[in-house]
């Protein structure tokens, strides 16, 4: 049975699209609060579904989340807060400097345990 690992903070919209096929799904959540308490409640989660806290700038949480996975999809994306007054630096503080930190960590996480496939389509937009 494959495995298939994500890191991003909607994983219930890839968990249903591969739902019919027969793979074991690990998400990784930016924490464990009720907020992904209706990610149980899909369909088959408790046999297909497992979450892992991760964070795409801790290395060693995404390591944890994708191991034994056969690919990964890279969805995250960092949103700004607005906490930086200067609206450029704040780009670069808040958009920036987290997206290429997060993949460049996706990516080493997946090379130390073998991903031979990964998917990025990470946006802000997107969200």
């Amino acid at each position: 049975m494959k495995k298939l690992g994500r890191i991003h903070y909607k994983p219930d919209s890839l968990y249903k699209l591969y739902k019919p096929i027969s793979t074991i799904h690990h998400a990784g959540v930016p924490f464990m609060e009720n907020k992904n308490a209706h990610l149980k409640s899909l369909e088959k989660a408790s046999e297909k579904l497992k979450l892992f806290m991760a964070d795409f700038l801790d290395y060693e949480s995404l390591c944890a989340a994708i191991a034994g996975c056969n690919g990964v999809f890279h969805t995250a994306s960092p949103v700004p807060s607005s906490s930086v007054p200067n609206p450029e630096a704040r780009f670069i503080v808040e958009l920036i400097e987290p997206a290429v930190k997060g993949t460049l960590n996706v990516l080493k996480a997946c090379c130390e345990v073998n991903i031979k496939k990964v998917v990025y389509v990470s946006s802000v937009a997107a969200k």
